[in-house]
């Protein structure tokens, strides 16, 4: 992996195999299990109140998804959520549809790596 072009923040993965206790269950395979199950749905709850002008349900999954994203060193999409909460604040419509429309991208290069790294724990 390309450490250099890496979109996953080496040290959050590496505070999270520091918690490893010998003997159990791989627990970076378990946090990343995690947040594929429910950052998909956050993902999908996102566009759709896009779509319908909800503005507090985009906020609520974005800061959800903000935290969850850091913890695992995920911080340019946590940055994205960062600024969409931003740019609701702001009223910033344009550009809150230009960050919600480009959140599944950045997802998908941050699962790729993050898939990566659990294979070869």
């Amino acid at each position: 992996m390309d450490t250099a072009n890496s979109v996953i923040n080496l040290k959050a993965i590496n505070v999270i195999r520091g918690l490893q206790r010998p003997g159990k269950d791989d627990l970076l395979s378990k946090v990343v299990g995690v947040y594929f199950d429910k950052t998909p749905e956050m993902i999908d709850a996102m566009a759709t109140a896009m779509s319908a002008g909800d503005h507090a349900a985009i906020s609520a999954c974005a800061h959800s998804l903000k935290s969850s994203s850091a913890y695992l060193g995920a911080d340019s999409l946590s940055a994205r959520c960062r600024r969409i909460e931003a740019a609701i604040k702001e009223g910033d419509h344009d550009e809150l549809e230009v960050l919600v429309a480009g959140i599944q991208a950045e997802y998908d290069r941050v699962s790729e790596e993050l898939v990566d790294m659990v294979k070869a724990a």
